[in-house]
């Protein structure tokens, strides 16, 4: 229901903006929407853009005019306003924006262009040549600055374009005067045969203002093309062109327009102060002045049209008899070096106060408050301010930062997060290089996934670059970019890219629009029939790129492999991450959207008994850990449940693993050692239930056992019990004294852990030295003995007492250890081996031997036996 409602109100808007109005309709728009109304009133044929914030708005308007006028629905209801068909389009880049712009005009069709302020840039070339020649029909040129830099790479000051391409500029400081400015620049581009920049920036696009619709002009221009001499531009030429360009920029012709737009809005009765502004400043001093009376003390000169500088208009202002002026203008000192250098040349005594001279920025936005300070210094005067919030400053400090972020379910999430589980980004030997637009958001936490962000379509440049700079050092180089981007400025740096036989993989992000300026077409995603699509794919294979894939980034196994294979080709190789964005119609049915997925973690099934709580464990989840375990994830063929990989002796055998996934091997040994000292030998003699018990075949089953032998035969790791050892001492002690009688794998184990609980513990021996079945009677081939004897002594290490030499029922007995201690442990485990009847009654007694006493007198080397003998 919103949404039906939204469409008829923009549907009315659009109305409102294509009628034309005998009688003046006044309407509160934007600054944006009051230029494109501007432009329609002074009958402009066709419109050309690249989108762009803060410019984006104009551009859409006139977007929606273009579909609105070829509706059907449209033609039948509103003859009137469909009859002269408007075009607009987004074209490839600025530059084609603007040399279609001028063909349009050269044409004899009246021509408008939009773009933000680094897209002059672009479109420098053009605008830099066609003012030493001709245009036909009107030309004007619409660029919106971005002081503050809200949403662009830089805050360049576009005023500087005038004075560079030698064409007039408009400075609006309102919507009303966007307005007004955008319709008269028309008519001046029309007597002066010249484009004529409109510069509006962030402040003025999107602040609302009153405007006053008036009637639209009929133009009805032939289309035609005459073949002047003037259209041919050569060296030869252009000496004698530029003399008559600078005749135009000098004849009497602008003279209305620097009268209509650069006015005294305050003449004050004293002649002390003055201020000169231009732009959106002019509305904080004209608050200013009427909150503190300043109307009779300072006078205001507007400079609406700044180039040509309307230097008569400056002069006489300046010859007043002031004594002070303040020159007050966001970003660079245009209209003060203009001002300083008429001050000058002229010989007028007065002080002119500008950004060196005071605590105005050469950055960033104004807003009231700072040029309040000013003013309030150059008039001498405390200004009247209204109070704030009381600790506001603390209250800022409070609120969370909301930086951008990419949407939930954007394809680019799923496409970095298949080159985070390849490239770690510990490792130096990759470098990301990124370009601007959604994807540039990867830069950002928690991705972090760009290393490299310039300006709009230099991410291929940069990573051929640098991969020519870095050959000695065979570092791999990415270049990532958008579907819009590559279109924009993208082929040229691939073409050149397989041309100098670079050696750099290039990522194109295709969500199918261009995303961030709000979902524009591109050549390579068209959902109109006014555009022709070109797929990307053949596009670049034709350029002889051999190595190009298209990967649906939702599918990680086939992303994974396919970055992870690109990553290893030699030369350019091209990766096409194709998945619409979230916000398109498409996109729906294009993934599974009926049910949210969550992890409950209170359902995870690990353990989390460590008895260290500060160990790692899998629930505790970390960038890294989860990291490492979707790797595991994306590249096990056969994966295995939790379940079926658990160890009776209660080892976190998840959390063990993960530590060996991260190469955490201290860790991963650690995570052992919470439950048993005895990792070394575990992984030698360990039977393996929770290997063979799972149910499943031997491909299929995690190596638990050799991995633990992996991990503790890394002595510097085996060797080191200085945490545990550590803890112990720091542990609340229970002030209980605990007997154990055996010190074979049974009680050793026992005290270790009673020990690490705070207990003091004794341990009595009938062997002259600890470990019992695993010491003696295990063969040496089975085990490492000295591992082994090493994990005993730590025992002592940690406090354990050892009694050895005596024998439970002979030098002592139970009764009397329970009333020395508080509790008493029998480990003596069983010393008797079961008898086969067959074997007692068919073998001699000095031919037969029990398991256990064979094994002791093997090892103990007391077995007497005859060379050549065999044994069953």
């Amino acid at each position: 229901m919103n949404c039906l409602k939204q469409k008829n109100e923009m549907s009315n808007r659009l109305i409102d903006i294509l009628t034309t109005h005998k009688k003046p309709l006044k309407v509160s728009a934007i600054g944006n929407e009051a230029i494109a109304r501007g432009a329609i009133e002074a009958g402009v044929d066709g419109v050309f853009s690249y989108p762009g914030t803060p410019s984006t708005g104009i551009s859409e308007i006139f977007s929606m005019v273009y579909n609105f006028q070829r509706q059907p629905v449209s033609q039948v209801n509103n003859v009137a306003l469909t009859r002269n068909k408007l075009y607009f389009e987004y074209s490839i880049n600025e530059k084609v924006a603007l040399e279609k712009a001028i063909a349009f005009s050269i044409g004899n069709k009246s021509a408008l262009c939009v773009m933000k302020n680094v897209s002059m840039n672009v479109a420098s070339d053009a605008l830099m040549s066609i003012p030493y020649q001709t245009i036909v029909a009107p030309l004007v040129i619409v660029v919106c600055d971005d002081p503050g830099c809200h949403s662009s790479s830089n805050e360049q000051d576009s005023r500087h374009w005038g004075t560079m391409a030698s064409v007039p500029l408009f400075n609006p400081g309102t919507p009303e005067n966007a307005y007004k400015m955008t319709k008269e620049a028309f008519e001046l581009s029309a007597e002066l045969k010249l484009p004529v920049i409109v510069r509006s920036t962030t402040r003025i696009s999107h602040t609302r203002g009153m405007i006053s619709y008036h009637e639209i002009k009929e133009q009805n221009r032939k289309a035609s093309f005459d073949r002047l001499r003037e259209h041919i531009n050569i060296p030869a030429k252009t000496a004698a062109a530029h003399l008559k360009l600078l005749e135009k920029l000098d004849s009497k012709q602008l003279t209305p327009y620097f009268k209509a737009f650069n006015k005294v809005l305050i003449k004050a009765d004293k002649k002390e102060y003055a201020i000169i502004s231009s732009g959106v400043s002019v509305n904080y001093i004209l608050e200013i002045a009427h909150r503190n009376e300043l109307q009779d003390k300072v006078s205001l000169l507007d400079l609406g049209l700044i180039f040509p500088f309307p230097e008569k208009i400056v002069r006489d202002f300046l010859g007043s008899g002031f004594r002070r002026v303040l020159i007050v203008e966001e970003l660079d000192p245009v209209v003060e070096n203009a001002v300083r250098r008429i001050a000058q040349q002229n010989k007028i005594p007065v002080e002119i106060i500008g950004k060196n001279d005071s605590v105005l920025s050469k950055t960033g936005e104004y807003d009231i408050d700072s040029i309040d300070k000013v003013i309030s210094d150059f008039v001498g005067i405390k200004t009247r301010k209204k109070q704030g919030l009381q600790n506001s400053a603390d209250f800022e400090l409070e609120l969370p930062l909301r930086p951008p972020t990419l949407c939930s379910g954007c394809p680019h999430r799923a496409t970095y997060y298949a080159l985070k589980l390849i490239i770690p980004r510990s490792d130096s030997s990759t470098i990301l290089c990124g370009d601007i637009g959604c994807l540039g958001l990867g830069a950002l936490a928690p991705l972090n996934m760009v290393d490299t962000i310039n300006h709009m379509g230099m991410s291929i440049s940069m990573a051929q670059g640098l991969s020519l700079a870095l050959k000695q050092e065979k570092t791999k180089v990415v270049a990532m970019l958008g579907d819009g981007t590559f279109f924009h400025s993208g082929i040229s740096s691939l073409l050149n890219a397989v041309y100098s036989k670079s050696n750099i993989l290039v990522i194109i992000f295709d969500n199918r629009t261009i995303g961030m300026t709000g979902h524009q077409d591109h050549p390579g995603a068209t959902h109109k029939d006014q555009y022709h699509e070109i797929e990307i794919a053949p596009l670049v294979k034709g350029m002889g790129i051999e190595h190009v894939e298209t990967i649906m980034p939702f599918d990680m196994k086939d992303a994974y492999k396919k970055v992870e294979d690109a990553l290893a080709m030699e030369g350019v190789s091209v990766l096409i991450s194709k998945a619409p964005c979230v916000f398109l119609p498409e996109y729906e049915g294009f993934t599974r959207q009926d049910a949210m997925i969550t992890v409950d973690h209170g359902k995870c099934n690990t353990c989390h008994n460590h008895s260290d709580t500060d160990l790692y464990c899998s629930r505790k989840y970390s960038p890294t850990s989860n990291l490492v375990r979707a790797i595991a994830k994306v590249k096990a063929e056969k994966p295995v449940s939790a379940e079926e990989q658990c160890c009776p002796a209660n080892i976190c055998n998840h959390g063990f693993f993960n530590s060996i996934l991260e190469k955490d091997y201290r860790t991963a040994l650690d995570v052992v050692r919470d439950k048993i000292l005895f990792a070394r030998t575990c992984g030698d003699i360990c039977h393996r239930p929770c290997e063979l018990f799972s149910g499943r075949k031997a491909d299929s089953i995690v190596p638990i056992k050799y991995l633990k032998k992996y991990v503790a035969g890394i002595d510097e790791n085996f060797n080191d019990f200085t945490a545990i050892i550590e803890r112990i001492k720091n542990s609340e002690k229970k002030n209980m004294h605990i007997a154990i009688v055996g010190a074979g794998p049974a009680g050793l184990s026992a005290a270790y852990d009673l020990i690490r609980d705070g207990y003091d513990v004794i341990v009595f021996e009938k062997e002259k030295t600890a470990g019992g079945l695993i010491k003696h009677v295990i063969p040496d081939f089975r085990m490492s003995k000295e591992g082994f004897d090493f994990e005993v002594s730590q025992l002592a290490e940690m406090g354990v007492e050892f009694k050895f030499n005596v024998s439970l029922g002979k030098d002592i007995d139970l009764e009397d250890l329970s009333e020395v201690y508080d509790g008493v442990i029998i480990a003596v485990g069983l010393g008797g081996s079961k008898n086969l009847e067959l074997v007692h009654k068919a073998v001699s007694k000095s031919k037969r031997f029990d398991a256990l006493t064979f094994l002791t007198a093997f090892n103990r080397q007391k077995l007497k036996t005859k060379k050549g003998s065999e044994y069953l």
